[in-house]
């Protein structure tokens, strides 16, 4: 998911090859932290919201997904956010 000032910046054959789901809100009219946009992400990956976890580095991006039951990790630094996200999924993360 990503705040987008654009839509010709990405290379979309690659996203739709290396994501599940991709939402450009450039594309889709909305931006976070509208929380129609995170209801989509989870739509795009197939999964209710209560089964994803959603990252950002910024706090007000948060409480969004959390409101519609995602878990949330608040990057600050790359070790931190893996910690956290092993921690909430149980596995560990390659190059953890």
């Amino acid at each position: 998911m990503s705040n987008s000032w654009g839509t010709t910046r990405y290379p979309h054959d690659l996203l739709e090859e290396l994501f599940d789901g991709v939402v450009i809100s450039g594309l889709e009219g909305m931006r976070k932290p509208a929380p129609a946009i995170y209801a989509l992400g989870a739509e795009r990956i197939g999964r209710p919201p209560e089964a994803c976890v959603f990252v950002d580095d910024l706090p007000f991006n948060l409480d969004p997904p959390r409101e519609l039951g995602m878990a949330v990790v608040h990057h600050t630094a790359p070790q931190e956010t893996v910690a956290q996200l092993e921690d909430l999924l149980g596995v560990a993360l390659a190059g953890s």
